[in-house]
């Protein structure tokens, strides 16, 4: 597997055949971190599974993987499955997300309620 590390501000890439992207935060002594793993794959194209919180920048930073993702034409799928919390904008973005098209699956009983509150 060819990979390279990149160090961009507070965020570190590392990219390959997998791309994986940790971003972390610490605040108030508490750390907040976002895993971003991207899998490709012919049948779902590229899969975003996620592990941690979808807060502050971090809800920004997938907000422009799924763009750029969109702009390229690839079929989008967002997992949750090992999300423990999103703040309002990460479930914005969600709720977005999914108004477009893009499958948001395995969420939390919490996460599912949130993204279908209207």
């Amino acid at each position: 597997m060819f990979s390279h590390t990149y160090q961009v501000s507070l965020f570190s890439v590392t990219c390959g055949l997998d791309l994986a992207l940790s971003l972390s935060k610490v605040s108030s002594g508490e750390r907040q971190v976002l895993r971003i793993t991207e899998e490709r794959n012919d049948e779902d194209g590229l899969v975003l599974q996620l592990e941690g919180q979808l807060v502050g920048p971090w809800v920004k930073e997938l907000d422009r993987l799924c763009e750029e993702s969109v702009a390229h034409g690839q079929a989008l799928t967002i997992d949750l499955a090992a999300v423990s919390f999103a703040d309002r904008h990460g479930i914005s973005l969600l709720k977005n997300l999914r108004g477009r098209g893009t499958p948001v699956l395995n969420g939390s009983p919490f996460l599912r309620e949130q993204l279908n509150d209207e």
